[in-house]
Order: C-alpha cells, then structure tokens, then sequence
C-alpha cells in the first residue's frame, strides 16, 4: 500500500499515518486542486463479514459526517472503493493529534484548554442534535490545527440514531466499539448510549 500513487481522481502525495486497518494518506484532489486526507481500509485482509462490517462503517461515516457542518468537526468529502481498498476522503488539517501534546514541552496553558473543551463540546453537542454520537473520542482522534483550534475526527464507529436498522446490522446489540481506555461505563457494559 506504500506505493499507492492514486485512488480514484485523487492524487496520493504521502502516507499521514496508521490506523487500526489501514493508512491515512496525504492527497490532492486535482479537480478542486485541494489538499486531502484519505483514510483507507484494506478490505482484503478481512474475511467476507468483516470487511462488509467496515465497508458499512465506512458508508454511514461519510453520510452521517458529510452533514455536520461545523468548524471543530472534520469535513468528510467523498467515499470510493478501488481494487481491495475503501476510502474516506477528508478535510485536511495541519497540525497534530492532541494526543502529541501530551508532555511538559508542549502543553498547553489553562485557557487554551479550556478553550478546546469548549470548541469539543460544542462539536459534540452539534453532532448529538444531528442525531450522530461518536463513540470514540479519544486524543488521536482530536486534531489541533494550526491555529490551535480543536477537530474533531473519525466517526467510523459513530451511532446514527435516525436509522436505527443500519445502525443495528454494522453494530451487534451488547457489543463493544471504541478504545477500551476511553469509554464511558455505559459503552463498556454494553449498554445503550445516547450521548
């Protein structure tokens, strides 16, 4: 996957990062000669279900992302498959992962933190209104952009109450998703949430 030069009309520049089942890449999407991230999952190295599951995730994050217009929440563009790959293509942000702030060299004074609470929670709150709740929030998936601004990202496990029957299939009733370290009590005794 490292020699990937491209996935559908967009230009891949880079490799961002590393996720759970795939790369983050850094792109260009040259019809609005725009900069982008795209997160792939390598559907191959799943077996059918599975990869079914994650293709669905996939599917319900851009739909449900694609509608929250607001300035802490990272913008979703577009959804491809190409060969074993799906993809997500995203806003890109500059800047780092709140989790590469966590140490004395680069931590942040009382009322930035606060202000970052504050952009977050209003995200989440926009998110919670539109029917979308996350479900896993944690540091690598709060983006600090240039301006010191907080994103947030990564819905793909996100809960779209609307459409309770989709949310059913892609996520087994007592089942757990997320990061263990960061879940609420409700989501690790596999119970309902509804923020």
């Amino acid at each position: 996957m490292n020699q990937l030069k491209s996935l559908g009309r967009y230009r891949i520049k880079g490799v961002l990062g590393k996720g759970a089942m795939g790369l983050v890449y850094d792109g260009l999407d040259p019809t609005l000669d725009r900069r982008v991230a795209i997160k792939t999952i390598l559907t191959s190295a799943l077996d059918e279900a599975t990869a079914r599951q994650y293709s669905m995730r996939f599917k319900r994050e851009v739909r449900a992302v694609a509608r929250l217009n607001h300035p802490n929440i990272v913008q979703v563009y577009d959804f491809g498959t190409e060969g074993d790959l799906a993809y997500i293509v995203m806003e890109y942000i500059e800047g780092k992962e709140l989790k590469d702030y966590f140490d004395a060299k680069h931590a942040f004074d009382l009322a930035t933190i606060f202000r970052l609470m504050l952009e977050l929670l209003d995200a989440l709150d926009f998110a919670h209104e539109a029917g979308v709740i996350h479900r896993d929030i944690k540091p690598a998936n709060i983006l600090i952009d240039a301006g010191s601004h907080a994103k947030l990202a990564d819905f793909g496990v996100a809960r779209v109450t609307e459409t309770e029957g989709e949310q059913g299939e892609a996520t087994r009733a007592g089942a757990m998703v997320g990061t263990p370290s960061y879940m609420s009590p409700e989501q690790i005794q596999g119970q309902t949430i509804d923020r």
